[in-house]
């Protein structure tokens, strides 16, 4: 069910945050991209089955417009890097979409 989604984690000097949130979703079969805007890239990219885009310096607006053009699932949602959306939740949406194409 997961696979009908995108999850897009915004981070900034956050790395720490990142960290957490990766460490949540691991597992759960989720496409992952991560628009990293911070001045260094995430030195634990290679850790998580995740999409990474490092965008150094741009405004936020910018780096979401710019990896919303990566996604390719029929849905997506965004969460914060110190955020947490429950998996039982995001299997409600998907299901509620599914169901409510209008």
């Amino acid at each position: 069910m997961f696979d009908k989604i995108s999850l897009i984690i915004p981070t900034h000097n956050r790395h720490q945050y990142l960290t957490r949130v990766l460490d949540y979703y691991n597992g759960i079969n989720l496409k992952i991209l991560v628009a990293d805007s911070s001045q260094k890239e995430y030195p634990f990219k290679n850790k998580y089955d995740i999409d990474y885009f490092h965008y150094p310096n741009y405004i936020p607006h910018k780096k979401l417009a710019d990896i919303i053009q990566e996604v390719k699932t029929p849905y997506v949602f965004m969460c914060a890097d110190d955020d947490f959306i429950i998996p039982k939740a995001i299997e409600k949406c998907i299901k509620f979409l599914d169901n409510n194409s209008d």
